[in-house]
């Protein structure tokens, strides 16, 4: 039976209950993936067992524990026999004066009998019966910490390896990169492209001998790092080269494209036509600016060659653009105000309109009505 499944809580006791006519062994054993080759804990041996007087088989608890450290072991086994009153009786009594001579009984092993409810009582639970050593105890402790410590090696080594292949990377790929001339030749002088060159082939040799085979870890890191801080800024003025143009591109275009609106309400256009003058004044300023900074960085950019780290960076650029955008934007995309609703005409007006309309058409009908009756005479 499974006691202890995986991830049960610790410290904890399970009480186990067996029926057994004669003494009997417990074997304990690992179940699922362990860190140790033989999954076998130990064999403990229950002693002092037998039937009952009916020939039945006696009751037997056993008391199994899992420390704090995860360590099992039977730390109490007691055999449970009924009695009859007179039994019972006696029982009491011999209790009494085992609890007077109880540390003689410790000594010799004897069995301390507890009363218990009704007509059960428990035999002495018997210490030294679980045949669990402190020689056995001593080896599974000592089993432990050495399947801990190989798998706190078994890290280190782990580190200790990927420290060294990721210098050993790098290596090839800057020295490939430094011989290609789509790739970081064009961004390197000739003589510092040879000196790190040379560089890169010595810790290559390195990396094969004794030393380099079996140095620490910490050793590998510095050696990439101390790597990467020359090799790191010749992958970054290759990368501002190749996105420079992109940017400064996206400047230009929102400059035009505000240039145009000004031009817009300047010749009336609806669009712009509730925009005041003050708000063009002020977009018409930031595109000076901004005009201004971007001729000034085209002309220092152009005139750095590509071994150098520019004076511009692609971010500040971007930067740039993102603020002239934040100031003409708002501006240009206000929205035209909404024009007023007229007032509806008022009712006593028109009740008098219709008044008088009536009365028109009321003398008109009368006119009518004579001219009839006079061509009837």
């Amino acid at each position: 039976m499974e006691v202890f499944p995986q991830n049960h809580p610790v410290p904890f006791s399970k009480l186990l209950t067996f029926y057994r006519k004669e003494p009997f062994s417990i074997k304990a054993f690992y179940v699922g993936n362990i860190p140790y080759p033989d999954p076998f804990i130990g064999q403990y041996i229950i002693k002092d067992i037998k039937a009952t007087p009916e020939g039945e088989s006696a009751k037997v608890k056993v008391k199994v524990r899992v420390n704090l450290h995860g360590i099992f072991s039977v730390s109490s086994a007691a055999l449970v026999e009924k009695l009859t009153a007179a039994e019972q009786e006696a029982a009491e009594e011999a209790a009494m004066d085992t609890s007077d001579n109880n540390a003689d009984g410790a000594a010799s092993g004897q069995q301390q009998n507890h009363v218990g409810n009704g007509s059960e009582v428990r035999l002495g639970k018997r210490k030294g019966d679980n045949n669990c050593s402190d020689q056995s105890l001593q080896r599974k402790l000592l089993a432990w910490f050495y399947s801990l410590k190989m798998i706190a090696n078994d890290r280190q080594e782990n580190e200790r390896v990927d420290a060294r292949n990721a210098l050993e990377e790098y290596v090839y790929e800057l020295r490939g990169k430094l011989s290609s001339e789509e790739e970081l030749s064009q961004f390197v002088t000739e003589n510092d492209r040879n000196t790190l060159c040379e560089e890169l082939e010595n810790l290559e040799d390195w990396l094969y001998t004794e030393e380099g085979e079996g140095c620490n870890r910490q050793l590998y890191v510095d050696k990439l790092s101390s790597l990467k801080g020359v090799g790191e800024p010749i992958k970054v003025r290759r990368l501002e080269y190749e996105l420079r143009p992109t940017m400064l591109d996206d400047l230009g275009g929102s400059l035009q494209l505000a240039r145009k609106a000004v031009d817009q309400w300047r010749t009336g256009d609806e669009r712009f036509s509730h925009l005041t003058e003050a708000e063009l004044q002020k977009v018409q300023q930031a595109i000076d600016s901004s005009n201004k900074w971007l001729e000034e960085r085209r002309t220092t950019l152009n005139a750095t060659p590509k071994t150098q780290t520019p004076s511009t960076t692609v971010a500040q650029i971007n930067q740039e653009r993102q603020n002239f955008e934040s100031t003409v934007n708002p501006i240009l995309s206000k929205p035209k105000p909404k024009a007023e609703t007229p007032a509806p005409p008022n009712s006593d007006s028109t009740d008098g309109a219709n008044s008088k309309e009536g009365q028109g058409d009321n003398s008109k009908e009368n006119a009518t009505g004579s001219e009839d009756k006079m061509d009837a005479e």
